[in-house]
């Protein structure tokens, strides 16, 4: 007769919990996530550097920038807050609030677009064409470059927390969604920040 198969107990090969992304998923997709940064913030940079030269030709004609900047600028840094209680959420365990968190974040950037979209449409009904003068030239450019960017993350948020929302994704796979998501709403945040800074003191 022979002998009963023995299995291994739990202790020695416990449950994995997949209530949170592993370190091997994040450190992977974090890093990519930075090596786009690189890019997008040397990119900036950039533009940010050549504004700074053109603005000190005699034919620059400054642009006063109009009171919604401040507006949409508060649209997006409450964007950025509540993907933050999204992330922080989901780590905790809260799930509750990762759902409507996401999509706070999503609609406030959203408004922010919408608002851009507005002083773009203020300005041009005021005769500040985008061939106008360099000053505007470089403002259509810098924010039009910007709200892009916004555009893009807006579609990969929606895939991203649509799949979240019905459960399409396993629990791994969603915090590692969240928290890129996360990250890249603080990037364009901060850039946005230092973007609006250079054209405020201009």
């Amino acid at each position: 007769m022979s002998e009963p198969k023995a299995y291994p107990s739990l202790e020695e090969n416990p449950v994995r919990d997949f209530s949170l992304p592993t370190p091997t998923d994040l450190t992977l997709a974090r890093g990519g996530l930075r090596m786009l940064f690189a890019v997008l913030g040397v990119m900036f940079a950039l533009f940010a550097v050549a504004y700074s030269m053109r603005m000190h030709m005699g034919d620059w004609q400054v642009l006063v920038d109009p009171w919604q900047l401040w507006l949409n600028t508060a649209m997006l840094i409450a964007g950025s807050v509540a993907m933050e209680i999204a992330r922080q959420s989901w780590r905790r365990g809260r799930t509750q609030w990762v759902g409507p968190a996401l999509l706070i974040g999503g609609g406030f950037a959203v408004v922010f677009l919408a608002g851009q979209l507005w002083v773009w449409s203020m300005l041009t009904s005021e005769g500040y064409l985008v061939n106008g003068n360099p000053a505007t030239s470089f403002f259509y450019l810098i924010t039009g470059l910007h709200g892009l960017h916004i555009v893009v993350g807006l579609g990969f948020w929606a895939y991203g927390t649509g799949k979240v929302l019905r459960g399409a994704e396993s629990a791994q796979r969603a915090g590692v969604s969240i928290e890129l998501c996360s990250s890249y709403w603080h990037f364009l945040l901060v850039v946005w920040l230092g973007l609006f800074a250079l054209l405020a003191n201009t």
